[in-house]
């Protein structure tokens, strides 16, 4: 569990600096691992990705679970993906947008990304904090839709976009 732990944090910064489609073997040195246990831990590419992805659902996941039931936690939920993901993991976020949506592994991945923003939007709903017509769906699509327009060069160009558009998103979800 160790290398598999320390193949994850070597992926994300390399694939952060780099692209996610830096050589692996720039993982394997920042992790430093040998190349029998990357594939040890991970088949492929594919699936040192998918694991990144699941790490980041359980992260995403666990704080929309302390929101409890917070009247703003759809705002705190959305502000999350922006900050915490679009803008400091944008290269996995792109990698994300080019799977093919109808891969089994990312129809769960999909799923569970709805799933998170259930109970939030059910509380915004009941406080008359945001439109009654949305669905948890559409909150996802609207984090997609900032994924596409985040692209800046820099953490803090992303930063600046991102609550420029979480401004005028949010002014469209709003009752």
């Amino acid at each position: 569990m160790l290398h598999r732990q320390q193949l994850l944090i070597a992926a994300k910064s390399v694939f952060a600096e780099h692209g996610v489609f830096a050589p692996l073997e720039l993982v394997i040195l920042r992790a430093n691992v040998g190349r029998a246990t990357l594939y040890r831990n991970f088949a492929d590419r594919k699936a040192l990705m998918y694991a990144l992805l699941d790490e980041e659902l359980r992260s995403y996941e666990s704080y929309v679970a302390k929101l409890a039931d917070r009247p703003d936690a759809l705002w705190m939920a959305f502000d999350y993906a922006v900050n915490a993901i679009i803008v400091s993991s944008a290269a996995l976020v792109a990698y994300w947008r080019s799977l093919d949506r109808n891969d089994p592994a990312v129809v769960k991945f999909y799923k569970r990304h709805v799933q998170i923003f259930r109970r939030p939007l059910e509380i915004c709903i009941e406080a008359g904090q945001c439109r009654a017509d949305l669905k948890p769906a559409d909150i996802v699509l609207a984090v997609r839709m900032l994924t596409s327009e985040l692209g800046g060069r820099s953490v803090r160009e992303r930063q600046r976009l991102a609550r420029r558009a979480m401004k005028l998103l949010k002014r469209g979800l709003m009752c």
